[in-house]
């Protein structure tokens, strides 16, 4: 139910602090803040603002579950392979493997934030992103390039286990069927 227009006072505005809602982690609880904020001259006549607390449960499951894996997480798992070498790429932190890519940072503006891309022939890719698309995408960037981005906040450490051992198998076997380098003279 809303307020007429007409009812609102400029002499009583509504007033509350911005510094400490600006910090608020759960948005709703901040705008529902604000809204009681614009409403409470009409409903008392003190000017200090009541923070409104959400019930637990329904912040609940307003928030994502966030997971705690970022590049650290995964840097400490493909360092256990072996010939695994941290490095940049494009400076982005990345893992190579004899100089080649096997997993990173994407630093395209089409990634999303808290992404790795991890290296992988076409077709695991397609599996992949079939099976699971809240997980793995591929933005219009990154359609040309063998590898996947992976939503590190819908991962575990096993999942990124198994994914940097394909992207791991991945690179060893494009490297072997490559012909060695000729030797110049």
């Amino acid at each position: 139910m809303g307020w007429p227009l007409s009812q609102l006072s400029p002499k009583q505005p509504a007033t509350f602090d911005a510094k400490s809602y600006l910090a608020e982690p759960n948005i709703i609880s901040f705008l529902s803040t604000v809204l009681y904020a614009a409403q409470e001259p009409l409903l008392k006549s003190s000017h200090k603002m009541r923070r409104r607390v959400i019930p637990a449960t329904m912040a609940e499951e307003t928030s994502m579950p966030r997971s705690t894996i970022n590049f650290g997480t995964v840097r400490d798992i493909g360092l256990t392979l072996p010939g695994v070498e941290e490095s940049t790429a494009f400076g982005a932190p990345a893992l190579k493997v004899r100089g080649k890519l096997l997993a990173c940072v994407p630093t395209n503006r089409l990634a999303e934030p808290d992404s790795l891309l991890v290296r992988m022939d076409f077709d695991e890719r397609a599996e992949l992103v079939n099976a699971d698309p809240a997980v793995y995408y591929v933005p219009d960037h990154y359609a040309g390039y063998t590898g996947v981005l992976v939503r590190l906040s819908r991962v575990n450490p096993d999942m990124l286990r198994d994914l940097l051992g394909m992207a791991y198998k991945f690179v060893n076997r494009e490297a072997a069927t490559r012909s060695p380098k000729r030797k110049r003279r």
